[in-house]
């Protein structure tokens, strides 16, 4: 793609498109972090965490749930540490049976909070959300336009907390900003899903 909000769009298509093939239409919505960015389209600002980036934007497109922040600072918990970080991963789970685990395809997080605040996540977070998008059935999207390509000392930051993300996407050190391009990347798991695609 050109871009990374291109990139993000191009996962949001895949997982609305997917539930045509195999789920009746329904498992289509997809759920965003409060705080995260994931750029400046129409469907990217509709997972879009940070309201003042969408003022005057809206109405935005249908079918984008957010979930709470996981920033301590902005503490929503009298919590601290890994305590904190499984009660924000539980405050996601809430989001999901609240809307129903039957329609929500995916779930698109940054792996560190970048725009947003620099928001390292708490202990036990990230294992908690992954074991909540197994348990459902749930598509895990993580955000690397930002945090990959070495900038976290790693060279994706999902990989500092052991994930096994189903979509990563890409861009800005891709060509370290010598050309304009963004990457979705997706796992055979996912791939597998259109092979009987006759169209």
């Amino acid at each position: 793609a050109n871009s990374g909000s291109e990139a993000n769009e191009k996962v949001f298509k895949i997982v609305r498109q997917i539930p045509h093939k195999r789920y009746g239409g329904k498992k289509h919505k997809i759920l965003y972090r409060e705080r995260d960015y994931h750029g400046g389209t129409i469907g990217t600002m509709s997972a879009g965490g940070q309201s003042e980036r969408v003022a005057q934007y809206e109405p935005l497109a249908p079918g984008f749930v957010p979930v709470p922040h996981c920033l301590e600072y902005r503490a929503q918990w009298d919590l601290s540490g890994e305590a904190y970080g499984e009660r924000a991963a539980q405050a996601i789970e809430e989001v999901i049976l609240r809307e129903g685990p039957d329609t929500v395809g995916a779930l698109c997080l940054e792996p560190i909070t970048a725009g947003g605040g620099v928001i390292l996540p708490p202990p036990g977070y990230w294992q908690r959300v992954q074991d909540i998008c197994a348990r459902h059935d749930i598509l895990l999207h993580i955000d690397e336009v930002v945090c990959g390509i070495g900038r976290t000392g790693t060279w994706f930051g999902y990989e500092h907390y052991g994930l096994r993300p189903d979509f990563v996407t890409l861009a800005k050190g891709v060509a370290s900003g010598y050309a304009a391009i963004g990457l979705t990347v997706t796992t055979e798991k996912v791939f597998d899903m259109f092979k009987d695609d006759a169209s």
